[in-house]
């Protein structure tokens, strides 16, 4: 038979074969093709040119439409069939159904960024033209039959979930949904035969419905919360494609975007919550054992965790509403053994610092540490680093819910000023003092200086590079006219002595000075955000594994040969990637894509743990992983 088959001009033997597949109820599927085409130009001619849309003929119609879905179940596996089938059951449907389209359920495809199906178009038509906002499932509808939407990993992987998130998302953008204003664009009903009679596409009616999927307006809406979805997907997506079979898993669950955690319900999670409920409840604050903190965590031994399991622990904790400090997202060391946590309730949960947020957390160390010296911090001590971290860091509020919570621990800790040299080694001279005098003001804030404040004092002092005789002139400086002291161990309220002189005289302090210094720690906090830049950038990348310039100028990463590093550092900062433009890349390179993609997703798997590079056509590209290897 040819292509286009007729009954007229078939061969006899043609026409035998056919009849009988007809007489004997149209089921082999063993069949040739072309009889089942040739008895559904038969269908496609009796429903959109003998009938018409009334309903007169609404129950022969529902009969041909039954007869087209038998059909495609059992010849489906032809493509063209398929595909003609279903184009002929959409729009029969349309024209011979009674109700508005938008009372269903859309069905999506498979066919993403293909184009938007008439039945969506339909019934966004119906929408808009009965004044009703488009619902969140036919909105997604329109983006993903859109020509601009493109099929990626991450939504076949993770349909289910980038649904809810949309869906989740679009009501909390729009409210009850977009409501859009009728277009002037008219909406036509037409059919592609797959029947060569037809001379082509044929119009069926007038429906009288503007055609809101020509607006760009409402798409870019869609768009954009749709884009939003699936890129905070990607990490659990690449997750998943490591563990398919574990799509449960907690350390799965922390890479959830929120707004899908607030609905998840399995039993680790649930016990998660329970424990958190119980142990934060309505207070603002507690601390915790390291032993009790891990050991709500699958993988918690001995009070301890390995450190991916202790960045997936705040994570999800931070997800919940609950932060954890010390945070190893932020430089700190989960709470192991008998270590005291602090657990606080935040609005927003931040998964790195600031250069601004790592300067204040040295500050506040230092500042903790004067204040601790003479044994009990005093409530006009904490109220002074309150108002510090409230008023002149200018930090987010996040960052500033973070800071008094690492406040909390250094006050139930106190860690001493263990690894604190280090960082301050690069401050010149004139910063130094800024943070010295800035170390006066917190200890002198509630009036008094202890000999005891002194003798730390004298310790930070010698760690800012500075005389003991330097820290005396600096407590003159804040002084009056000194009074006599009578004993040697009583040292007055308002008053500050050396060790020297304490015998005989010591010093009021003069509080208007004390404020002036201490309201001016903006500028300490400038000096200390530029101690996170030092000047060391190759030994700390190689202490990083980040990409470093060997002696002839050639930049690696380890682990990796120049070439493949060369290849890593073209790679754009974007979600994906053409085949053909790597396989450009990697020509350039003299490499073979295929081993290249293979090599580098090999060496992200060690470093990482997920792969830098996923999918075929296009390419994904793991961004927070590239954003660790570029230089």
């Amino acid at each position: 038979m040819n292509y286009w088959p007729t009954y007229d001009r078939i061969s006899p033997q043609s026409r035998a074969a056919y009849l009988s597949w007809l007489s004997s109820g149209r089921n082999d599927s063993n069949a040739y093709i072309g009889y089942v085409f040739l008895f559904f130009y038969g269908l496609e001619r009796r429903l959109f040119v003998d009938l018409k849309p009334s309903p007169a003929f609404q129950e022969e119609a529902k009969l041909i439409i039954a007869e087209v879905k038998r059909l495609r179940e059992i010849y489906g596996g032809s493509r063209s069939f398929q595909n003609y089938a279903s184009s002929f059951i959409e729009v029969a449907e349309l024209v011979f159904s009674t109700g508005k389209p938008y009372e269903k359920e859309p069905t999506y495809g498979s066919s993403i960024g293909y184009a938007v199906p008439l039945e969506v178009k339909a019934a966004i038509a119906h929408l808009v033209n009965d004044g009703l906002p488009l619902p969140a499932e036919w909105a997604l509808a329109w983006y993903v039959g859109h020509e601009e939407t493109q099929t990626t990993v991450t939504l076949k992987r993770c349909w289910n979930l980038f649904e809810g998130l949309f869906c989740i998302r679009y009501y909390k953008s729009e409210g009850d949904g977009i409501l859009i204003k009728p277009n002037k664009s008219p909406l036509r009903l037409t059919y592609k035969p797959a029947s060569s009679g037809f001379g082509g596409e044929v119009k069926l009616s007038d429906s009288g419905l503007p055609d809101p999927t020509r607006l760009s307006g409402p798409f870019r809406k869609i768009s954009e919360i749709a884009r939003g979805a699936e890129e905070d997907l990607r990490a659990y997506s690449r997750w998943l494609g490591r563990y398919p079979e574990q799509s449960d898993r907690l350390d799965g669950l922390a890479l959830f975007p929120k707004d899908l955690l607030e609905a998840a319900d399995t039993p680790e999670l649930k016990n998660i919550k329970r424990w958190l409920m119980s142990a934060v409840g309505e207070n603002q604050w507690i601390r915790v054992t390291g032993t009790n903190l891990t050991g709500i965590w699958p993988t918690g031994i001995d009070g301890k965790l390995p450190k991916k399991d202790a960045v997936a622990l705040c994570q999800l904790f931070g997800l919940l509403g609950v932060g954890v400090e010390p945070d190893p997202r932020f430089g700190g060391r989960l709470a192991k053994g008998d270590e005291y946590a602090i657990l606080f309730k935040q609005e927003e949960d931040i998964s790195a610092p600031s250069r601004e947020y790592a300067s204040s957390t040295l500050l506040l160390h230092l500042a903790s540490t004067v204040a601790f010296a003479d044994g009990d911090v005093g409530e006009d001590e904490k109220e002074h680093l309150i108002h510090y971290l409230e008023h002149v860091l200018q930090l987010s509020r996040a960052e500033t819910q973070r800071l008094k919570a690492h406040l909390c621990w250094l006050l139930e800790n106190n860690p001493g000023m263990g690894g604190i040299k280090k960082r301050v080694e690069s401050l010149n001279k004139q910063q130094r003092a800024a943070v010295s005098n800035f170390l006066i003001g917190v200890a002198a804030a509630d009036g008094v200086i202890h000999p005891d404040e002194v003798n730390v004092l004298k310790k930070l002092y010698a760690l800012l590079g500075f005389e003991e005789s330097q820290l005396f002139s600096d407590l003159h400086q804040i002084s009056t006219t000194p009074v006599a002291t009578t004993t040697k161990s009583a040292i007055p309220p308002s008053a500050v002595a050396s060790e020297k002189d304490s015998e005989s005289k010591s010093f009021t302090l003069d509080m208007s000075k004390v404020k002036a210094i201490t309201e001016d720690t903006s500028v300490v906090s400038e000096i200390l955000v530029d101690i996170f830049d030092d000047d060391e950038e190759d030994e700390d990348a190689a202490e990083d594994g980040l990409p470093i310039p060997s002696e002839d100028g050639v930049i690696t990463i380890e682990g990796l040969d120049a070439t493949h590093t060369a290849l890593i550092m073209k790679l754009p900062l974007t979600a994906e990637i053409s085949a053909a433009e790597f396989e450009k890349l990697a020509e350039d390179l003299n490499l073979m894509p295929e081993g290249a993609y293979e090599t580098i997703n090999e060496f992200a798997y060690d470093r990482f743990d997920e792969p830098l590079l996923e999918s075929t056509d296009p390419i994904e590209i793991n961004i927070p992983a590239l954003k660790e290897l570029h230089v």
